[in-house]
């Protein structure tokens, strides 16, 4: 899977390669790394034990993404939400039948 533009069907027909790329999930996501480096850098500033070195390790990995491992810590996640709706699903239909 290419991670470098965004793809949908309707892409290569409507959109430039230009948009594309803005869109990507390689621009987003190394666009949120900056934000929390921005963050960071903001929180050390106002004294939160933040180190120059994690703020160097955080630059560092801006553009090193692992989709694979994203992938299966969101289909873990998805799943987990799942069961916990089921069970609360449970909680309340057994909460009906024993006021009926």
């Amino acid at each position: 899977m290419r991670t470098d533009i965004y793809q949908s069907p309707l892409c290569e027909r409507y959109a430039s390669k230009e948009m594309q790329s803005i869109f990507s999930n390689d621009r987003k996501f190394s666009t949120w790394r900056k934000l929390w480096i921005a963050l960071a850098e903001s929180e050390q500033e106002l004294g939160l034990p933040i180190s120059d070195e994690q703020i160097q390790e955080m630059k560092s990995q801006i553009y090193n993404i692992d989709y694979e491992k994203a992938k299966k810590w969101y289909e873990k996640a998805y799943k987990e939400g799942l069961e916990d709706a089921k069970e609360s699903l449970d909680r309340i239909n057994k909460k009906i039948e024993e006021a009926s």
